[in-house]
């Protein structure tokens, strides 16, 4: 029972600094204070510390910040004004969001719900009119699902495994560093320099995907798991901004992972099959947790399921993944999946009690094998038991010597070099 406190406590931090792309500036007040719960509570183990959380996504080594902010890329383009504007109304013929193009402006949204109940929104970040693709990239930051024990929506802030339940705004997105990663940078070097940006904060607890609520014990309070009605306001203003897209990339890390990875067919459901939308997943594993954990998620979350999914409901991620292996991924929709072998992170999350983690490895290589079968599914897997890969998407490289940058290239040209590797 300690070692599972320990690893929940990981999942934690893990989870929460897995959005915190490029490392740099001072950490938020939330952010700290986690850190500092699991030095408190992982002092005396010698298989998992904070600052294994802290350095994840690097290769072994905490990225510098010209590293982070692409400034070692001999580029002199600024990075977009870090200060979000404020949306303008909507478009009256549209319903689009009025945005200037080239910075980041956040938009309230108030039919969104945080868990505690106060409202929430998104930000967007237009490219040049022309743009063709969209990518939308979807926070981490830990869930919960229950009213007791380690996965307490209402414990303490110190000891909750999910970030922001009180709410996530306009003041929390300025001071989040995340809109300055390296993805969201206009430059000849990141693939997606062009595109229209979208990002969306947590704050459900339900990696973006529930639609029920709970109780406290005392039945004083409620945490309302409202991300499945969040994606359905957030992707359909998108729609409205972005009309003229041709490809959306729909990617998250961490709990943001497993969020794009659930939520894929409603993104390419919302924007027509005009559009072709692209999963890149960053350690959302489409593997279920133990059984004890899937069933208290099902009956709390209440996951919304996507028509002809007839086991979404409670078979857990494995069951979107099957459902997509017959649907998107036979209409030219691509699944990018990056994953380190023996996530320490998310080990925790899904209750495997194995410390030398050969039994998430086990799991993780079969999803890989059932991935080989699949023309247009590839995955880009590290060894270790570091959590999350897209921070480190401009130095990290695998075994064959291939930047995580250029694969992520390959993949949104349809290039002959997107290929999976395992290590």
């Amino acid at each position: 029972m300690f070692m599972m406190r320990k690893l929940f406590l990981l999942l934690f931090v893990g989870l929460f600094v897995s959005f915190t792309w490029i490392s740099c500036g001072p950490a938020t007040t939330d952010e700290s204070s986690a850190e500092q719960t699991a030095q408190e509570s992982t002092s005396t183990s010698d298989a998992s510390s904070s600052d294994d959380s802290i350095n994840e996504g690097s290769s072994g080594a905490e990225p510098t910040q010209d590293d982070a902010s692409g400034n070692d890329a001999g580029s002199s383009e600024p990075v977009a004004d870090d200060a979000p504007q404020e949306a303008g109304p909507t478009d009256e013929a549209t319903g689009g969001i009025n945005a200037p193009p080239k910075q980041w402006t956040w938009v309230d949204v108030p039919e969104s719900k945080c868990g505690y109940g106060s409202q929430t929104g998104f930000a967007v970040n237009p490219g040049d009119a022309g743009a063709k693709k969209l990518f939308i990239y979807m926070q981490g930051g830990g869930a919960c699902w229950d009213n007791k024990g380690p996965f307490n929506c209402f414990a303490d802030p110190r000891q909750r495994t999910a970030v922001s339940l009180e709410g996530y705004d306009k003041a929390k997105f300025e001071q989040d560093p995340t809109k300055s990663a390296a993805l969201f940078l206009r430059t000849p070097l990141n693939p997606l320099g062009d595109a229209h940006f979208a990002y969306i904060p947590y704050c459900s607890g339900d990696v973006f995907n529930g639609n029920g609520e709970i109780k406290s014990q005392d039945g004083s309070k409620t945490m309302t798991f409202n991300g499945h009605k969040n994606m359905q306001a957030f992707i359909k203003l998108m729609v409205a901004t972005f009309p003229n897209v041709e490809e959306v990339i729909v990617s998250g890390s961490s709990a943001g992972g497993f969020g794009a990875m659930l939520n894929w067919w409603l993104v390419q459901e919302k924007f027509g099959s005009n559009v072709k939308v692209h999963l890149l997943n960053d350690s959302g594993q489409p593997f279920n947790p133990i059984a004890v954990l899937l069933q208290q998620q099902v009956a709390n979350w209440k996951t919304v399921s996507p028509a002809g999914c007839n086991d979404c409901a409670t078979g857990g991620i494995e069951a979107y993944f099957a459902f997509y292996k017959t649907g998107l991924l036979t209409q030219g929709n691509k699944m990018g999946l990056l994953s380190y072998d023996k996530d320490k992170v998310i080990r925790g999350f899904y209750g495997f009690q194995d410390a030398t983690g050969e039994d998430f490895k086990t799991a993780l290589y079969k999803v890989y094998d059932e991935m080989d079968t699949i023309n247009n599914a590839h995955y880009y897997g590290l060894e270790g038991d570091q959590h999350v890969l897209l921070g480190g998407a401009a130095t990290l490289k695998n075994s064959s010597d291939v930047l995580l940058l250029n694969w992520i290239k390959a993949m949104l040209a349809g290039s002959a070099d997107w290929k999976s590797y395992r290590k």
